[in-house]
């Protein structure tokens, strides 16, 4: 729900910019373990801005990359959050599915 709400509503520089981006690394597995195998692949591509080794835990190395961000690596983002906003998977619908099936 935190990487959802975080991008749906300020998008992804500000989520990895935000104490919630310290999970970033492990949300493309949460999403394809509730099936949001779409958005999945869109968290993947954002943590790949910051190289192969993904967003840092570390709150203040993150917001100095992405403070440093260029146009290039900011237009990809905006792109993404494009991909988020249309993607048909709705991320909370899912989530409560698997939690449904877990009680």
């Amino acid at each position: 729900w935190t990487f959802e709400a975080g991008v749906a509503n300020r998008g992804f520089a500000s989520y990895f910019s935000s104490s919630a981006g310290e999970m970033a690394f492990y949300v493309p597995t949460a999403l394809k373990t509730i099936g949001a195998i779409g958005v999945a692949q869109i968290a993947v591509s954002a943590n790949a801005v910051f190289g192969a080794g993904g967003p840092p835990r570390d709150l203040k190395e993150r917001r100095r990359l992405v403070r440093a961000f260029g146009d290039a690596t900011r237009k990809t983002l905006t792109n993404l959050e494009s991909e988020f906003y249309d993607s048909p998977e709705d991320v909370d619908d899912l989530l409560e599915l698997c939690l449904g099936k877990k009680q």
